[in-house]
């Protein structure tokens, strides 16, 4: 379970949306693509991490599909997870869990 664990990536701002990829994933590609279109980021940063990356190791959390999509607070705990393929409704749905957290 990925909700509630804390995220230690060096340089990282919180509130973010921390997308976990591929660099060939086609999948991947359209879900950063949504998160981008939405252009509701909310002061939040997108942040992607190749899952053959050294930032990946630093992460410490099993990810087993890609793309993950991950949400942080101010604070850098996940409060929102997203695995496989994004939606538009999904992204949405992350976008305003984003928009909550900035009220």
């Amino acid at each position: 379970m990925l909700i509630g664990k804390r995220v230690h990536i060096d340089g990282i701002s919180h509130p973010a949306i921390i997308l976990i990829k591929s660099t060939f994933c086609s999948k991947c590609i359209y879900s950063k693509k949504i998160l981008l279109r939405e252009n509701g980021l909310n002061g939040a940063k997108l942040m992607e991490i190749d899952i053959a990356s050294k930032t990946f190791d630093q992460l410490r959390m099993r990810i087993e599909t890609v793309p993950t999509i991950l949400v942080t607070d101010k604070n850098g705990n996940v409060i929102g997870v997203w695995k496989g393929m994004l939606t538009v409704k999904a992204g949405n749905s992350l976008i305003n869990l984003l928009r909550r957290l900035s009220e």
